[in-house]
């Protein structure tokens, strides 16, 4: 499962074969299942004789080329939250993050399909 997201593409899969050598497997040997949910699943077509105790390396790409307004709007909203309350910060006193910041991280969460 590539858990990077949102997913963007898939560069290589390198895995080291039975004689501990680099390899890097040709792109009609496996695809991404996307049917599974928000995050693709990596699936091979023919198993490769994989060395012991090592793993496959995959290179993709994940996240956004642009940041959403909605994170900046968080990210303004829990800055001037502080800037307002500069001791709500501090160990001693934690304080619950305000509404307009709640709100704003669920509307996020709901609709990036992490849930």
């Amino acid at each position: 499962m590539l858990t990077g997201f949102p997913f963007v593409s898939l560069t290589s899969v390198v895995y080291y074969d039975s004689l501990n050598a680099a390899t890097t497997m040709p792109a009609t040997d496996y695809w991404l299942d996307l049917s599974e949910g928000s995050f693709p699943i990596l699936r091979f077509s023919a198993n490769p004789t994989i060395y012991k105790n090592t793993q496959p390396v995959v290179t993709y790409t994940a996240g956004y080329s642009v940041i959403p307004n909605e994170v900046t709007m968080a990210a303004l909203c829990l800055i001037g939250y502080w800037y307002q309350n500069p001791n709500a910060a501090d160990a001693v006193s934690i304080s619950s993050a305000p509404l307009s910041l709640e709100y704003i991280l669920d509307i996020i969460s709901t609709r990036s399909m992490l849930r």
